[in-house]
């Protein structure tokens, strides 16, 4: 149980939103186990359960009477019981049997879990945050799609998506370059952080190392968003 607690726990992470408390719901009752089968070991019961022990201790010493005053020796007599009554917790079957059913519970939600997070994860780019970190909830490879529009300056130029911005209003923010985060790409471009290096996703593409976070932003320099508006919906799946 150990085991599996630990890969609920490890699947908890990042996990799909609505397996997300399934599996803290999981983890507690296999807590919950594993606390009853310690105070199990701890609390040696028979298979029958529910026994009292009981014992008598008794020690004896000469007393004796003098001028109306009784005085004894070291250790008095006394006559003591001692009563422990020991809680029955369950025959050592029912316990392995609770085990096995909480481990293949456990199994049959971490391939739910697993199933969600293969699935599609989407984000949203805001286009006057800067560079934007998400963690998904699983590895993905794909950028699937791409929806919405920003604009580096709604004021002047109208709204694009993940290109930037081109044609006529390209030229016009040429003299303007030096607020680009990055030269090499259009104002506007969807921008993601990567292994390689920032890349610029345009369209659906197929990436070469699995991610499970992924860092994004608009081409338009950290000091210049202010007059931004907009966001990109951005998608991703295995």
């Amino acid at each position: 149980m150990g085991e599996t607690r630990s890969q609920l726990k490890g699947k908890l992470q990042g996990c799909y939103p609505p397996v997300c408390g399934q599996l803290q719901g999981q983890i507690d009752r296999i807590d919950r186990e594993i606390e009853r089968l310690s105070d199990t070991r701890r609390t040696a019961v028979s298979a029958g359960g529910n026994e009292k022990i009981q014992f008598t201790h008794t020690t004896s010493v000469n007393c004796r009477r003098y001028l109306g005053v009784q005085t004894c020796g070291s250790g008095a007599a006394m006559d003591g019981k001692v009563r422990v009554n020991q809680r029955y917790l369950g025959d050592p079957n029912s316990l392995r049997q609770a085990s096995l059913s909480l481990v293949e519970q456990s199994s049959s939600l971490l391939k739910q879990a697993s199933n969600a997070s293969s699935s599609t994860s989407c984000v949203s780019v805001n286009s006057k945050g800067g560079w934007q970190r998400f963690n998904l909830p699983g590895t993905f490879t794909k950028v699937t799609s791409i929806d919405g529009d920003w604009s580096v300056d709604s004021r002047s130029y109208a709204p694009v998506g993940a290109t930037g911005h081109s044609g006529r209003d390209a030229e016009a923010l040429a003299p303007y370059n030096q607020y680009k985060f990055d030269q090499r790409f259009p104002f506007g471009a969807l921008l993601m952080g990567s292994a390689q290096g920032v890349l610029w996703i345009q369209n659906p593409i197929s990436l070469n190392s699995p991610f499970g976070a992924v860092d994004m932003r608009i081409n338009d320099a950290d000091n210049a968003l202010g007059d931004n508006e907009g966001s990109l919906k951005v998608c991703f799946d295995n």
